[in-house]
């Protein structure tokens, strides 16, 4: 019997070692694929090829915030900056922050947006600020030169707005931590530059819309740079002939994208304005999501703007896409851990500009003297 059992299990085993032999390419080759699979689960996205989640990218914000270890996330998700010992804020979370600035800084949901990498200090862009001629000739004539365009440059102001956020130890240990600095950076952001966007003088921040110079004169004959304005009639109100004389300042291709400017104290006093049916000149949104209307254009509260006042320009509309540039550049976050102890200090910067590229594009309205 006890020969009977060796020969059954060295057959047994026989019969195993030809099967392996038969079968040990295919063996190797799934077991390399599936080792290959796991390796691809389970490692960060080569270098050019995807990106991390929002929530992966903010698990591990979470996690720098807590211990400053910036070797959690590599060169992918937050990576060093050199030049500030911090993290570049990925796009993805950039521009999220962007996103919420919109709240706070309504000039960036209407005009032109621009990213950047270049490495120039200074962004110049290059416009056609007009001068081309034509003319009309029969099949024979002569057909001499016509002017060419004028070209000039509109130089955007090499400007930077930061934060710097005191958070004590304590609060790290929030999950949440990270939600809160993003938010808390898109605030003071926009409260930076929701003012420069408006009337920012140009030197270290960005050149302002109210900040250029303005003149009665229409587009034929005004200067390139220079924003027309519509005078009032009154000093201490806003009246319904000028709105819509300023309304149709604006030639028709820039009409048809208008969007009307002003802060809150002088759309209460829009609300208030009737035709000379009786009619109110303002309309309210048809629907949620969509905006409140005047003289059937949209328009936008922006608090940045001023005051019916003598001289003031409390009201503005324009094609702001095409009229203004907002520039944004790479925005970095650094961990002090040292200088405000028992907080933790989070600095965080970003380079952004912005200018007037076409002065046609806007009008403003200018309150009497």
């Amino acid at each position: 019997m006890e020969a009977e059992i060796k020969s059954l299990i060295e057959q047994q085993g026989q019969a195993f070692l030809d099967f392996k032999a038969k079968h040990d390419g295919d063996i190797e080759q799934l077991s390399a694929a599936m080792d290959e699979l796991f390796k691809k689960a389970n490692r960060p996205p080569a270098a050019g090829g995807g990106s991390w989640r929002g929530d992966e990218i903010k698990s591990k914000l979470a996690s720098y915030i807590k211990s400053g270890d910036m070797s959690l996330f590599g060169q992918k998700a937050l990576t060093t900056a050199t030049d500030s010992g911090g993290v570049v804020v990925p796009k993805q979370l950039a521009s999220e922050i962007v996103n919420l600035q919109q709240k706070y800084s309504p000039l960036r949901s209407v005009c032109r947006v621009v990213q950047i990498e270049t490495l120039a200090s200074n962004y110049s862009q290059p416009v056609n600020t007009g001068g081309v001629d034509s003319g009309w000739v029969g099949e024979v004539d002569a057909r001499p030169a016509t002017n060419t365009p004028n070209l000039s440059n509109v130089d955007f102001p090499d400007s930077e707005v930061y934060a710097n956020l005191p958070i004590s130890q304590w609060f790290e240990e929030d999950a949440r931590v990270a939600d809160w600095l993003v938010n808390e950076i898109a605030k003071e952001f926009s409260r930076k530059e929701g003012a420069a966007f408006v009337s920012g003088n140009g030197v270290k921040q960005p050149k302002g819309i109210l900040a250029y110079a303005t003149a009665a004169t229409d587009d034929d004959t005004r200067a390139y740079g220079t924003i027309q304005h519509v005078v009032s009639g009154d000093a201490a109100a806003i009246k319904p002939d000028s709105l819509i004389d300023l309304l149709y300042t604006l030639r028709p291709e820039y009409r048809s994208n208008a969007t009307w400017l002003c802060n809150s104290k002088t759309l209460a006093a829009i609300r208030k304005l009737k035709d000379g049916d009786g009619n109110s000149m303002w309309q309210p949104a048809l629907m949620q999501g969509q905006p409140q209307l005047l003289l059937g254009y949209p328009l936008l509260e922006c608090n940045d703007w001023p005051d019916v006042s003598e001289n003031a320009f409390p009201l503005a509309v324009g094609d702001f896409r095409s009229a203004y540039y907002i520039l944004d550049r790479t925005q970095t976050l650094l961990r002090d851990p040292f200088t405000a102890k028992p907080n933790v200090l989070f600095y965080a910067r970003k380079r952004v500009s912005g200018a007037l590229v076409d002065s046609q594009a806007v009008k403003l309205l200018k309150i009497s003297a």
